[in-house]
């Protein structure tokens, strides 16, 4: 019982930066949404702050992404 435990707490520490991804990938678009649409409020350039501040936060997430994707690869390579 001790060993499956074990097993498991190590993939769930591996999984871990992707388990959070995901509420990252969605706060960086809504931030970014909410920004955008506060600042065409103030500068009343209704919708084209919202729309390139929403680009700019899934180009975020994806990048955020990516390197979370690449570091992850880069420690099964040095750990195999």
């Amino acid at each position: 019982m001790r060993l499956i435990r074990s097993k498991d707490s190590k993939i769930l520490k591996e999984l871990s930066p992707f388990l959070i991804m995901g509420w990252q990938m969605v706060l960086t678009i809504v931030l970014c949404g909410i920004l955008g649409w506060w600042l065409d409020k103030q500068f009343d350039t209704k919708p084209w702050l919202l729309i390139g501040f929403l680009f700019f936060g899934v180009f975020a997430a994806m990048v955020s992404f990516l390197k979370t994707a690449a570091n992850y690869n880069k420690k099964k390579k040095i750990n195999n």
